[in-house]
């Protein structure tokens, strides 16, 4: 679809960037990210694509089928309700997510210049050792 015209379903489809493709997994959309080449396209249709619970639902679990009950029993603003909850909570754990790599990253900076200091020093140190014992293996 064209984003340009289609800009609401492609922000609720967290299209960012062109091009994009989804999928649908039969309970949600997915971003494809594997090879883009015709073969690569090809593999994961015929491995990975097939019609799932909510396009079949003699192919659901008795665990989904438990749930699709669930939600076929809400009311139209419970449903409304609960996905705006759902929104939030995977902004939140979006957020949490990010905070964490940013102080992984922040770490892995910290930690690597103080091995990086460490073995200048220590490199300097072996060097001043073979110096000084070479000179003596040449008395």
């Amino acid at each position: 679809m064209d984003c340009t015209v289609e800009k609401k379903i492609c922000q609720e489809h967290g299209v960012k960037g062109y091009p994009t493709i989804k999928y649908s997994t039969g309970l949600s959309w997915e971003k494809y990210t594997k090879g883009r080449d015709y073969n690569s396209l090809l593999s994961f249709v015929e491995d990975e694509l097939s019609d799932g619970c909510l396009d079949d639902e003699s192919l659901c679990s008795e665990e989904e089928l438990d749930q699709l009950e669930k939600v076929r029993s809400m009311s139209p603003k419970e449903i409304k309700n609960r996905l705006a909850d759902i929104g939030y909570e995977k902004e939140g754990a979006e957020r949490m997510y990010q905070a964490s790599v940013e102080k992984l990253q922040k770490d892995y900076q910290t930690l690597s210049m103080v091995k990086d200091e460490g073995m200048k020093i220590l490199k300097t140190e072996e060097a001043f050792l073979k110096h000084v014992s070479s000179e003596k293996t040449e008395l």
